[in-house]
């Protein structure tokens, strides 16, 4: 859930975000769904390339995120990221 909050802050799609970090589309659209564990050298990639820490990928701990703004609605959503890339 935390990569699909992190490319959508983001404003990109699966595809470009999948190919900025070196990963082909459908192994990167398991590791957003869940359906396979995100690896930890796809984790390095993914944090020097946007910026994001192993913390939030893993723990979902926010706190040295580069963030511009995140909030959690009253309905217990999921939290809306704006990160600055």
């Amino acid at each position: 859930m935390r990569l699909r909050h992190t490319r959508e802050a983001l404003g990109v799609n699966q595809r470009e975000f999948a190919r900025r970090v070196n990963l082909k589309p459908n192994r990167y659209s398991q590791y957003e769904t869940g359906a396979r564990a995100l690896t930890i050298d796809a984790a390095h990639r993914i944090c020097d390339e946007y910026g994001v820490t192993l913390d939030w990928l893993y723990r979902g701990d926010r706190s040295r995120l580069p963030i511009i703004s995140l909030s959690l609605s009253r309905e217990s959503k999921p939290p809306i990221l704006s990160i600055n890339p």
